[in-house]
């Protein structure tokens, strides 16, 4: 995780006259190194957002078309966290990264209206799936996405079952119009 001196900079450049509180990592993505930054504002204000940095592990896309495509779902109005800024200087990281709002929420998934639930997560996808590509940033395409998956799967143990069934499946190639999908 960065360095809180580091994240104490980074909030001072673009939450002028507020403070770090607190920092924590956010586990769930294999993409981008993911922290939780809760900020004090002077006017007692207390805001969480989320430092998103495409660092040594990045396998998605570039900042600047990741930002780009936050920014054009959350302007649809799909549930996506409102982007607030994008940095390639490398003047406070090293790596470039992106501020999001953090949304309140969980990867937990508990059985409890489990219908409800899938119904929502459901939704949510056909929505992803029904934005325009002309609506867009220029997205790079995926034809056959079992090549592109097994790259962007981890590599610990855990993840092995699922490396062979995708290997399993072979050449994919998509036949479908082209559409936006989920990344992970």
């Amino acid at each position: 995780m960065t360095h809180p001196h580091t994240l104490n900079r980074l909030v001072s450049q673009h939450f002028p006259g507020a403070r770090l509180l607190s920092s924590s990592a956010l586990t769930g993505g294999v993409s981008a190194e993911v922290t939780l930054l809760e900020i004090g504002h002077s006017n007692g204000i207390v805001r969480k957002v989320v430092l998103r940095v495409h660092g040594e592990r990045h396998c998605g896309l570039p900042l600047a078309t990741e930002f780009a495509l936050v920014r054009s779902l959350h302007a649809a109005g799909l549930q996506v966290p409102e982007p607030l800024c994008e940095d390639e200087s490398q003047t406070v990281l090293e790596h470039p990264y992106l501020l999001l709002e953090y949304v309140e929420g969980s990867t937990e998934f508990p059985s409890e209206k489990a219908d409800e639930r899938i119904d929502t997560m459901a939704h949510q996808l056909a929505a992803i799936h029904r934005s325009s590509p002309a609506e867009l940033p220029v997205l790079p395409p995926r034809m056959d996405p079992v090549p592109e998956l097994l790259g962007f799967l981890g590599v610990d143990p855990e993840w092995e079952d699922l490396r062979g069934a995708l290997r399993k499946l072979g050449n994919c190639p998509s036949t479908s119009t082209p559409s936006l999908i989920h990344g992970d």
